[in-house]
C-alpha cells in the first residue's frame, strides 16, 4: 500500500476520537457518537478501497458515487422500517 492511506488515517481517527468525545459531553447520549463513527469508518472504507486497488480518477468517483448511493438507500430502508 502506498503512504497516503496512513496520512489520512490516523488524522481522521484522532479527528473522529475528539468529535465523539465532544458530542458526548454535550449531548450524554449514545445516538451522535454513531453519527461520528458511521462517517470515520466511511472515510477508512473508501481510502482503503482506493489505495489497495490504485483506483484512477473515473473509478475513485465510481466508489465514492456508489458507496454514496448504498448509504442513501440503507438510510431511507431504516427510517422507513419504524
Amino acid at each position: 500500500m502506498n503512504s497516503w492511506f496512513y496520512l489520512l488515517m490516523y488524522p481522521v481517527f484522532f479527528f473522529a476520537l475528539i468529535a465523539c468525545i465532544i458530542a458526548y459531553s454535550i449531548k450524554k447520549k449514545f445516538y451522535p457518537l454513531l453519527y461520528v463513527l458511521s462517517g470515520a469508518t466511511y472515510i477508512f472504507t473508501a481510502g482503503y478501497v482506493i489505495d489497495a486497488y490504485d483506483l484512477g480518477k473515473e473509478m475513485i468517483l465510481l466508489v465514492l458515487f456508489v458507496s454514496a448511493v448504498i448509504m442513501l438507500a440503507m438510510g431511507y430502508y431504516l427510517s422507513k422500517r419504524k
